[in-house]
C-alpha cells in the first residue's frame, strides 16, 4: 500500500509516543540547558491541585519538562509509612517491580481473611508510590450509600492533615475542605448477582467509594498575572482514594488513623521537580482532529472532545521528560459495521521536540521470501542529531540497531514466517525507533507479508479429561515464540492475543501505541512466573473465530482461546464485544458467542466490553470458566499486562514467598486500574457445584487444577460507576 508521508507518517510518529512514554524510553540529560519563558515575574512550574474549575486558557507555546526526581532508599520509603498510621510498618522490604526497578515494600500489622493487611510500596524510578489493603479495599460487601460530598471531604481532609499534597498560595490552595465545588471526581463501586431462574438482575449495592483528585502543571500567566494550569494525566499523572466507610463507627480499617475507610491510596506524582526544557508550537485543536481523521480513511469515526493534559507514565517505569499529548477519551470508529470505542489515543500536543522518523523500504504490505534478506531503510530528521536507533519485532526482538545522522540501512533474514491453519499469511510488524541528543523517541512501523507458508499441526492432546486439536500455525525452524504452543511440564497454561493495527494494514491504521507493550508486559510476567503459553496472535493473526465457540462455527476449541487457563486481549473494544485487524469471517466478536469450558480467567483490556447494561451477554461464556475481567469504561492507551500480573504474583522478598500477601485474581485486576488511572473496572464471575472462584488466587504453575463452577448456579458482577 503506497504510503502518505504527510499523514500515516505522522500518525505513526504521534501514536508511538506514548508508548515510549509508558516505557520510560524518553529522557533528557541533566546537562541540557533550561531556557525559561514565562511572562515577568516568573514563577517555577509546578504541580498542584487546581482551586476550581475554570475555563484553560492554551497558550500558542507549551513548555516540555524533565522530571527531576528524588533519589529513593528504605529511609526515605519508612518515613512516608508514617503518614498513614494504619499501615505502622517497621520493616522495609526490597525487591524489582515489573519494569526491573527497584521497589520498596512496608507491610502492616498483618490481619486475617477478613482484615486483611497494610502494605506501602514505593518506586525508586520515581519516588511514586500506592498504599493499600487489597482485602478491605476490594470486598464485595455492602457498604453504602456513599455520599459524593462527604468523602470528597475525607480525602482533602486527610491530604491536608498528612502533607501529601503541595499545596502553594499562588496556586489557588484548598484549605476548606468543605467547600462544596472540590473538583474531585467520584466513583461509586457497585455489585449485584443473577441465577439462572431469575427475570433481573438482584438491586445494587454499594461497596467502595473512588475519589480522584486532579493534579495540573503551571504553564504561564495571563496579562493580569494569574496562573494558566494544564492537567495532567496518565498512569502517574493522578491522585486517587478509596473509601469503604464515612465513619468510624462502621469498624472498617483504615491506613489513617484520622480518617475512616481510607482502604487504597495512589500518588505515583509525589516529590517530583519540573525544569523547563524549552517552549515549542501548540497543536492546535482542529489540528489534531484532521490528524485522528487522516489515520482512518474511509472511516465514519466520530473523535468526541479531545482533551490537552501532561502525560506522566507508571511509577516503577523511568521516564525524565513530560510533555503535553493531546487524547481522545471519547472517540469512536465503525469497525465491521459495529461502533467500535476506541482506547484513548494520543497524539503529541506540542511540535518541533521529537525527531521525525519514518520508515522510507519497503512499502507497507510488501512480500517476502521466507529465509531470504530483507533490506529496510529509514530516515531520521529533526530533534537534535545525532541519533540512535533500533529495529525491532512489535515482540521487542532487535534485528538491528546503531548511530547515524540521518539515515538507517538494516538488513535482516530474520523476519518470522507467521500463518494460521488454513495457510492465510500473516503479516509481521517492524519498528523503527529512534532516540535524539536529548533522548527524545519517535517511531514508525511497517507490515510485511510472507510469500510462502508451511502447514504445520500438533498433534490431539487431552488435558483434564477433555480433548483438543492443538493445530498451530507454520513458523520457521527456531519456532519463535511469536505463535509457539509450548508443551511444558506446567500444569496451568495461558494465550494472548493483541491488536495494534487495524485496516487499512500499516501505518495507515489505527495503531494503539500502548498495545504491543501492555500484551508483551502480560506475556513476559506469566512466562517468568513459568506458566507455558499456548498461542500468541497479534494483530493480522489474531481473528474473531478463536472466540466463537466451535459448535457456532467458531474456531475457540480447535486453534482458539478456549485451550488455555487464563486468556488476554488488548485492543478496541465495545459493550459485549472486542474488535480484530483481519476480517476473518467478521471483524469482531460478541460476547454472546462464548461458550468456555478450559478457560477460567479471561482479561480484556478494551473499552467497554465488560458494561453493565449489557454483562447477560456473558451469561453464556461461563461452561467452566471462572472469571472475565474487563472494563465499565472506556480504557486508556497504556501497558496495562505487566502491572497487572505483577499486582497477582505471590510477593517475594529476600527470597522468601509470602503467599499470605498475595492479592486474589480479581483483586489484582481493581487494584491496578485504580493505581493507573486506566479507567473504570468491571468483571463478571459463577458460582456453581459448590464452588466460589470469587477469591481465585493465581496459581503457582504446577498446582492442581482447581475445581470448576459448572453448573453455574448464579452470575456475581462488579463494576465502577
Amino acid at each position: 500500500m503506497p504510503r502518505n508521508p504527510h499523514s500515516s507518517g505522522l500518525f505513526i510518529r504521534a501514536l508511538w509516543l506514548i508508548m515510549l512514554l509508558c516505557a520510560g524510553l524518553i529522557a533528557v540529560p541533566a546537562s541540557v540547558p533550561v531556557r525559561a519563558h514565562l511572562p515577568e515575574p516568573e514563577i517555577p512550574a509546578t504541580v498542584e491541585q487546581p482551586a476550581q474549575a475554570t475555563p484553560l486558557q492554551i497558550p500558542s507555546e507549551l513548555p516540555v519538562f524533565n522530571i527531576i526526581s528524588p533519589e529513593i532508599s528504605s529511609v526515605e520509603t519508612l518515613s512516608l509509612s508514617s503518614r498513614f498510621a494504619g499501615i505502622g510498618g517497621q520493616k522495609v522490604y526490597t525487591d524489582t517491580s515489573h519494569a526491573d526497578t527497584p521497589r520498596f515494600t512496608v507491610v502492616g500489622k498483618a490481619g486475617d481473611e477478613q482484615t486483611g493487611t497494610p502494605i506501602l510500596e514505593q518506586y525508586g524510578a520515581s519516588s511514586g508510590f500506592f498504599a493499600y489493603n487489597a482485602t478491605r479495599a476490594f470486598a464485595e460487601e455492602e457498604r453504602g450509600p456513599f455520599d459524593p460530598q462527604t468523602v470528597k471531604a475525607q480525602a482533602c481532609d486527610f491530604l491536608l492533615v498528612n502533607e501529601l499534597f503541595p499545596f502553594s498560595e499562588t496556586a489557588g490552595e484548598v484549605r476548606n475542605c468543605q467547600d462544596e465545588n472540590l473538583p474531585y471526581e467520584v466513583t461509586i463501586a457497585k455489585t449485584s448477582n443473577q441465577t439462572p431462574d431469575d427475570d433481573g438482575p438482584a438491586a445494587e449495592q454499594h461497596i467502595a467509594a473512588i475519589v480522584r483528585v486532579p493534579l495540573s502543571v503551571q504553564v504561564g500567566l495571563t496579562e493580569q498575572q494569574e496562573e494558566i494550569r494544564l492537567p495532567m494525566n496518565g498512569p502517574g499523572g493522578h491522585l486517587s482514594l478509596l473509601f469503604t466507610a464515612t465513619n468510624f463507627d462502621s469498624g472498617e480499617p483504615t491506613l489513617g488513623s484520622d480518617i475512616p475507610g481510607l482502604a487504597a491510596y495512589a500518588q505515583p506524582w509525589f516529590d517530583q521537580d519540573l525544569q523547563e526544557i524549552d517552549r515549542f508550537t501548540v497543536v492546535s485543536e482542529n489540528e489534531v482532529i484532521q490528524q485522528l481523521r487522516d489515520s482512518f480513511p474511509g472511516t465514519n469515526i466520530e473523535p468526541g472532545t479531545p482533551v490537552l493534559a501532561y502525560y506522566v507514565g507508571h511509577p516503577a517505569e523511568p521516564q525524565e521528560v513530560m510533555m503535553p499529548m493531546w487524547s481522545f477519551p471519547e472517540a469512536t470508529a465503525e469497525i465491521d459495521g459495529q461502533t467500535a470505542v476506541l482506547r484513548t489515543l494520543r497524539f503529541p500536543g506540542v511540535t518541533g521536540f521529537l525527531p521525525s522518523v519514518e520508515i522510507t523500504s519497503p512499502q507497507d504490505n510488501t512480500l517476502f521470501t521466507p529465509g531470504e534478506s530483507v533490506t529496510v531503510t529509514g530516515s531520521i530528521t529533526g530533534g537534535e542529531p545525532p541519533y540512535t536507533y533500533t529495529l525491532a519485532l512489535d515482540d521487542g526482538t532487535v534485528l538491528g540497531s546503531g548511530t547515524t545522522t540521518e539515515t538507517v540501512t538494516v538488513e535482516t533474514d530474520q523476519l518470522p514466517v507467521l500463518g494460521r491453519s488454513s495457510g492465510v499469511p500473516i503479516s509481521t510488524t517492524l519498528r523503527l525507533s529512534a532516540g535524539d541528543s536529548r533522548s527524545a523517541e519517535a517511531a514508525d512501523i511497517v507490515s510485511l507479508r510472507p510469500s510462502v507458508v508451511p502447514a504445520l499441526y500438533l498433534p490431539l492432546i487431552t488435558r483434564g479429561g477433555t480433548a483438543a486439536s492443538a493445530a498451530t500455525t507454520a513458523r520457521q525452524p527456531d519456532q519463535r515464540e511469536a505463535d509457539t504452543i509450548t508443551l511444558a511440564a506446567s500444569n496451568y497454561s495461558f494465550g494472548l492475543e493483541w491488536v495494534q493495527d487495524y485496516d487499512p494494514p500499516g501505518s495507515g491504521g489505527a495503531d494503539l501505541p500502548g498495545v504491543p507493550p501492555d500484551g508483551n508486559g502480560f506475556d513476559r510476567e506469566m512466562r517468568d512466573l513459568g506458566w507455558s503459553r499456548t498461542f500468541r496472535w497479534t494483530n493480522y493473526a489474531a481473528w474473531e473465530r478463536d472466540w466463537r465457540d466451535c459448535s457456532l462455527g467458531g474456531l475457540d476449541c480447535s486453534f482458539g482461546v478456549d485451550r488455555a487457563d487464563f486468556v488476554y486481549f488488548a485492543g478496541h473494544g465495545s459493550p459485549s464485544r472486542i474488535y480484530f485487524g483481519s476480517n476473518q469471517a467478521s471483524g469482531s466478536f460478541f460476547g454472546g458467542q462464548a461458550r468456555y469450558q478450559n478457560v477460567r480467567w479471561m482479561g480484556f483490556a478494551t473499552c467497554q466490553t465488560l458494561r453493565v447494561s449489557a454483562i447477560s451477554d456473558w451469561f453464556n461464556a461461563f461452561q467452566g470458566a471462572h472469571m472475565l475481567m474487563g472494563y465499565q469504561s472506556n480504557m486508556a492507551d497504556i501497558a496495562f499486562g505487566g502491572p497487572f500480573v505483577d499486582n497477582m504474583r505471590i510477593p517475594t522478598f529476600i527470597g522468601i514467598e509470602f503467599p499470605a500477601l498475595q492479592r486474589s485474581i480479581r483483586e489484582a485486576w481493581v487494584q491496578t486500574v485504580f493505581e493507573m488511572n486506566a479507567g473504570k473496572p468491571a468483571y463478571i464471575y459463577a458460582r456453581g457445584n459448590g464452588v466460589n472462584p470469587v477469591n481465585n488466587k493465581l496459581p503457582r504453575s504446577n498446582d492442581p487444577d482447581l475445581p470448576r463452577p459448572f453448573p453455574v448456579s448464579s452470575w456475581h458482577w462488579v463494576w465502577w460507576e
